[in-house]
Parts: structure tokens; sequence; C-alpha cells
């Protein structure tokens, strides 16, 4: 079952994603991550730094990518902020992202947030 997954996961991200190097990145994205965390998260979440350079909300796994690949929590806040992201969390994904590392004062914003 989980192989399956595995496998739809990454169909999903081969026919639906652009290429890396056809997105330029906005002025945002290049405030936001400095080159040493642009070079982290093109390995470890290739669709998180996407997202960012789109200028997208992201999602609670972005927010969880972000803070296992160490950055700074006034950096996902201010792209939040910027964003006007809004994000209606459950139970679940409070525990999920308290498990995964991430900081309290973003899963605080993430719940203040909330519509």
């Amino acid at each position: 079952m989980r192989l399956a997954f595995f496998i739809f996961l990454i169909q999903s991200i081969v026919c639906f994603a652009k290429p890396i190097e056809q997105i330029t990145p906005s002025s945002e994205s290049i405030e936001m991550l400095d080159e040493q965390e642009r070079m982290i998260l093109t390995q470890r979440s290739p669709t998180t730094l996407q997202k960012i350079d789109e200028g997208k909300q992201l999602a609670i796994y972005d927010l969880i990518q972000l803070s296992q690949a160490g950055i700074n929590d006034d950096k996902i806040i201010n792209y939040m902020n910027n964003k006007k992201s809004k994000y209606n969390l459950n139970k679940a994904q409070i525990y999920r992202m308290q498990n995964s590392g991430v900081s309290q004062r973003v899963i605080n914003y993430t719940i203040d947030s909330g519509y």
C-alpha cells in the first residue's frame, strides 16, 4: 500500500510540477530565503520551494518542511503574513506540527490566522 502511494505521489509530481529551472523566483522568495536555505530546500522539499517561488500559500506539510530545514520562524511567519495565509487547523494537524518540530510560535500564528 505504501509503495502504491509513493508511486502515485511521484507520478503526480512528474505530471503536474514545472521543472525547477523554469520557475523564476519571486522577489518575496528571494528575500525570504538565502542561498544556503534554497539549496537545503531544493534537496529536502523542492515542492515547498516551488510554492514559495510561485508565491503560493503553504500547506501544513510545507510548514513542517521549512521548520525541519531550519528556516527561521520569523521568515516563515513573515511569508504567511505577506500571503495573507489562512489556516483552519484541527487537533490532528496541530499535533502533527508539534511532533514534527514546528515551533509553537509558527503553530500559534497558523491558529490565529484561522477563518
